[in-house]
């Protein structure tokens, strides 16, 4: 036996309990009702579409920044005035 677990199942329960602290309803007590699956997907939908804009625009901006270093480098290797 592990030195972890804990001896029995009554003991795992208490150690959950404590673990979780006040987030653990007592048994027997009035649950929330549960949230409508149509509002968890769109909810899901909308957190994807802006994940992925916001990996869009990131990738957009990281190619700029690349592009402006490279026009930079070709705008100092054609004259003597380099940026400073």
């Amino acid at each position: 036996m592990n030195p972890e677990e804990p001896a029995s199942e009554e003991a795992a329960a208490e150690a959950l309990r404590e673990a979780a602290g006040d987030f653990v309803a007592a048994p027997g007590a009035i649950k929330e009702p549960r949230e409508n699956p149509l509002i968890g997907w769109a909810r899901a939908i909308a957190l994807g579409i802006r994940d992925t804009a916001q990996d869009v625009l990131d990738e957009g901006r990281q190619g700029a920044r690349n592009k402006q270093s490279q026009m930079w480098s070709k705008f100092d290797s054609k004259t003597k005035h380099r940026r400073g």
